[in-house]
């Protein structure tokens, strides 16, 4: 709750600046791995044959304040889905069958940005917290093509979690106050997703995305 309360008051201080700084809104959509270990209560640990990672789409609407020409404070709002796809012993052929864990979660991400200016795009690195939600947790079962949503009390899954954001990229202007973002990102969840259970799992994902970023407005 505490970097929940400071994105939001960060977000109401970067819009106070909106008059006389520089300020920048893009929109960014791409591809995460998930490499989250997620079981629900109706799992039986013994008949499941593996687990591998989930592959989701991911959205963000960054808004970032440019302090200076190298360096900048960026938060914003983004959605993206954490889980893990699993093989299950069965009695009949072909003996297993699949189904897909997952939470969608909605993030509120605060970051500092550090730009290197090249002759024609520039490279930047991310080092940030994000305070995460969960919109709705999940199994889809791939043989009878069946979402089941589930509870997040009820599987002891805790709603709200928080982690940190490392990444870099690449921009590049296309266009007057307009440019174009490649980006990737590693998100490492600190604390427990559940909340009555013995296990001991951590939110935590790759992605990548492409955007285009504009200024609202420059500075005097």
């Amino acid at each position: 709750m505490l970097l929940l309360k400071t994105h939001i008051s960060s977000f109401l201080l970067l819009l106070s600046f909106a008059v006389h700084a520089q300020l920048e809104l893009g929109f960014l959509m791409g591809a995460q791995q998930s490499k989250t270990a997620l079981s629900f209560s109706s799992d039986n640990e013994a008949m499941i044959l593996y687990r591998n990672g989930m592959m989701s789409p991911v959205f963000s609407v960054p808004l970032e304040y440019v302090v200076k020409p190298w360096f900048s404070i960026a938060t914003g709002l983004s959605f993206s889905q954490e889980g893990n796809e699993i093989a299950v012993v069965k009695d009949v052929s072909p003996g297993y069958s699949f189904r897909a864990h997952r939470i969608a979660f909605l993030n509120f991400p605060l970051w500092s940005k550090f730009t290197l200016e090249m002759e024609h795009l520039q490279l930047y690195g991310m080092l940030g917290g994000m305070a995460t939600w969960g919109l709705q947790t999940s199994t889809f079962d791939f043989e009878t093509n069946t979402k089941t949503i589930l509870n997040f009390e009820n599987e002891g899954i805790n709603r709200w979690n928080y982690g940190v954001i490392i990444g870099g990229g690449l921009e590049r202007n296309i266009a007057e106050y307009l440019k174009l973002l490649l980006q990737i990102n590693y998100n490492l969840g600190l604390e427990n997703i559940y909340t009555n259970r013995l296990q001991d799992s951590t939110l935590e994902s790759f992605s990548l995305v492409i955007g285009i970023q504009k200024e609202l407005n420059s500075k005097e």
